[in-house]
């Protein structure tokens, strides 16, 4: 059966073209840098290296269970003017901050008055990704597209 491709919808908050699957990277800081790293040269990121700094200043959060760790990172900076996500999956787990192994690394990035907007999205994010069946459909995903429209399905 042919699968169709769909279209990416405006608003899409997670594109194909910031997810890489199957990361290979030593560590959790490794991964958090790779994933942004998506971001560079993207015409929504007028400074990476801007960007990069707000990151890094930033404590990750892991989130998850034995299955799947869930690293999510963040970065506020004046130069964005709208929010933007990337995303990663592992291609082997790596030690998280938690007893849980990462396995999937979430990286949003905010204007500064965006607040609000990235904890819902984050919030929204959070609660998918405490949902076993979810996490396995990411776990699952045959391509970059799946991805990120399971995503952007579940921040609506």
């Amino acid at each position: 059966m042919e699968r169709k491709q769909r279209m990416s919808r405006a608003g899409d908050l997670l594109l194909p073209s910031r997810v890489s699957l199957d990361l290979t990277v030593p560590d959790r800081s490794a991964a958090v840098r790779a994933t942004a790293e998506l971001l560079r040269g993207d015409p929504l990121v007028p400074s990476w290296d801007q960007l990069w700094a707000a990151i890094a200043k930033r404590e990750a959060v892991d989130l998850g269970d034995s299955s799947c760790g869930i690293c999510l990172a963040h970065g506020r900076s004046e130069t964005m003017k709208q929010l933007v996500l990337c995303a990663a999956r592992l291609a082997s787990a790596v030690p998280g901050t938690s007893e849980w192994p990462v396995r999937l690394v979430f990286v949003f990035v905010l204007p500064v008055t965006m607040a609000e907007e990235y904890l819902r999205k984050v919030g929204a994010l959070a609660r998918a990704c405490s949902m076993a069946e979810k996490v396995e459909q990411l776990q699952q995903a045959e391509d970059a597209e799946n991805f990120s429209d399971l995503v952007n399905r579940w921040l609506v």
